[in-house]
C-alpha cells in the first residue's frame, strides 16, 4: 500500500522509538494497539510514497482514513445518515400531484408554523426535507421503466 499509518511521534511514544531501551523491540505480549498510532486519540500520522500516481494515492488515502475512522469510533457512535429521510417521498409526491399542494404548503403543514421559511428556521428545515423527498420521488419515477400517465 502506498499510504501507510506510522507510529506516533518520538515524543508521544518514547518507549517504542528508543532503541537503546530494554523494552525495544517490544517485549512479548505487548502488541501495538490503535492508540500507538493515534496521537491524542484522533491524529493519524501517515507515510506516503510520493512516487505513486496521484489517483492511486488518493484512493489509498481515502481507504486508509475510512478504515482508521472505523477503528477510532465505536460502531454505535457512527452516524450513517446519508440517503435517509424522515419524510415519505411518495406522500409528498401524492400531495403535490393529486391534492394540488405546493412544497411550501406541505412544509408549513408538517411544521405547524404558518411563516415564511426565510424568517423561520424550523419551516426552512422542513421545506428542505420536503423538497429532497419530492426530488427523490421524481428520481425514482425517472429511473423506473414504468410508463407515466400524463
Amino acid at each position: 500500500m502506498e499510504v501507510i499509518p506510522s507510529l506516533r511521534s518520538k515524543e508521544a511514544a518514547p518507549n517504542i522509538w528508543d532503541t537503546t531501551s530494554e523494552t525495544f523491540p517490544l517485549p512479548r505480549g505487548n502488541r501495538l494497539t490503535v492508540d500507538d498510532f493515534l496521537e491524542e486519540g484522533r491524529y493519524l500520522h501517515l507515510e506516503i510514497d510520493l512516487g505513486e500516481s496521484l489517483p492511486t494515492l488518493e484512493k489509498a488515502f481515502k481507504e486508509t482514513v475510512q478504515e482508521w475512522r472505523k477503528l477510532r469510533t465505536p460502531a454505535n457512535e457512527r452516524k450513517e445518515r446519508r440517503g435517509r429521510t424522515t419524510v415519505d417521498p411518495w406522500q409528498v409526491y401524492d400531495q403535490c400531484e393529486y391534492q394540488g399542494k405546493n412544497l411550501l404548503q406541505i412544509a408549513k403543514e408538517r411544521s405547524g408554523i404558518n411563516e415564511n421559511p426565510a424568517y423561520n428556521d424550523k419551516v426552512q428545515a422542513e421545506y428542505k426535507q420536503v423538497k429532497r423527498a419530492y426530488d427523490k420521488a421524481e428520481k425514482m419515477i425517472r429511473d423506473s421503466d414504468l410508463p407515466v400517465d400524463d
